[in-house]
């Protein structure tokens, strides 16, 4: 299945999106007992997103640029169900991790990143059911 963010492409995917639910506001005063709730909309709480890639060492340089490049841009993102989410703001990608190691007896370079992204708007969720 089709494992992208934005169109970038990764060997593993894991974390869950969250579709936008009914939020509500605390409010409370001071010198007044009890709190008082009131429905603010619809919203989608941040979500983590932890992805894996391999690759050629050479290409490191270029994918760490495409994942800087995605921060702040409204992407469409296909889980590892081939569950497609748009409307998906990307709001950080941290590299944590990149290891050399062998795939298939080819040197290569496992990437990891973590990613901080969140529904923006009502989202078209299509693929898998």
């Amino acid at each position: 299945m089709a494992r992208t963010i934005g169109g970038i492409s990764f060997a593993i995917m894991n974390g869950p999106l969250d579709q936008a639910g009914n939020s509500v506001e605390t409010i409370e005063r001071i010198g007044r007992d009890y709190s008082r709730f009131r429905k603010i909309g619809l919203r989608a709480q941040p979500r983590t997103i932890r992805t894996v890639d391999f690759g050629p060492a050479t290409d490191l340089h270029t994918a760490e640029a495409a994942y800087k490049a995605a921060v702040g841009t409204t992407v469409t993102i296909v889980d590892a169900y081939g569950v497609s989410y748009s409307h998906c703001k990307v709001l950080q990608c941290f590299i944590t991790d990149k290891p050399p190691c062998l795939s298939a007896g080819v040197p290569k370079v496992r990437l990891v990143a973590v990613w901080r992204v969140q529904l923006t708007a009502p989202t078209e969720v299509t693929g898998a059911s």
